[in-house]
């Protein structure tokens, strides 16, 4: 089989996340999964974050999962916390199979180990956590009844998956208004609306299955992190001492580097200074 050259496109993606409180926090502890790492379809060529308050503790970090983090506390009062990701990366679109093995209705990984059998050994305890239940994709049997009915038999897994791709886009309706982060992937299922993370929650759940390991991977075009699901790899998660009600606001800017006016890796955050640096 022959891999098509696929062409690299480098972007300076800007990812910022600002908290604002109704009273001032004394006290914060939060995780970042943020920073992405170098991938098969993936280069990263600078990743920096920044916080601006002063921080009382910050250690990084690579998580079960393989993801890089950054653990950081605040013991000043605040009542806004902006964080901000800044990173310069080149990606490529991923190789799409010709040919792949046929599912059949068998599992595609054990779930019983043979020492033996390094190999498949190796290739089993990685798929395992990604073929049983996780915190927010729970086992479904309508799932599994729409995987079946979507998946057919005899022909490549690659294009069995894709027409179950093709069977989300037309029979469930993308609705911001339907959903929260914490709706349950069943209320989604019945209603057939939801969002992006709901859609990709319930692909894994069909999968999942039928003994096909699937992950959870956050991201825009590039991809920050990978896990069970979102409660795995959640941009930006914490705990508080004080603060009352808050308000969220996320974005995120992708630039092309044709698009660029200045050179790419310069330092322009809203506040202070970055607090790591990982050039690759």
């Amino acid at each position: 089989m022959t891999e098509t050259i696929q062409c690299w496109k480098r972007y300076r993606v800007t990812h910022n996340t600002e908290y604002c409180y109704a009273y001032s926090v004394s006290n914060a502890r939060d995780r970042a999964d943020l920073i992405p790492s170098n991938r098969k379809d993936q280069r990263i060529h600078s990743a920096a974050l920044t916080i601006n308050q002063p921080l009382a503790e910050s250690a990084e970090g690579i998580d079960f999962f393989g993801n890089a983090y950054r653990d950081f506390a605040i013991n000043a009062q605040h009542r806004l916390l902006d964080v901000q990701a800044l990173m310069d990366v080149s990606v490529r679109a991923p190789f799409w199979p010709s040919d792949s093995i046929v599912w059949n209705g068998i599992s595609l990984a054990r779930r019983t180990f043979d020492p033996a059998d390094q190999e498949g050994t190796a290739f089993a305890l990685a798929c395992a956590s990604y073929l049983v239940d996780s915190p927010m994709i729970p086992s479904l049997p309508e799932a599994k009844a729409w995987a079946l009915a979507h998946l057919g038999v005899g022909k490549p897994l690659h294009q069995q998956l894709l027409a179950m791709t093709r069977a989300m886009c037309e029979e469930f309706v993308f609705d911001p208004d339907a959903t929260s982060v914490g709706t349950p992937l069943a209320e989604v299922f019945l209603h057939k609306r939801g969002v992006c993370q709901d859609f990709a929650q319930l692909m894994i759940a069909a999968l999942r299955s039928v003994g096909i390991p699937a992950r959870y991977m956050s991201g825009y075009i590039v991809t920050l992190a990978t896990g069970r699901d979102y409660a795995d790899v959640i941009p930006l998660r914490g705990v508080v001492v004080g603060g009352g009600e808050h308000s969220l606001e996320v974005s995120v800017t992708m630039i092309p580097e044709n698009e660029l006016g200045a050179k790419l890796g310069q330092r322009d955050f809203k506040h202070g200074k970055p607090i790591d640096t990982a050039n690759q």
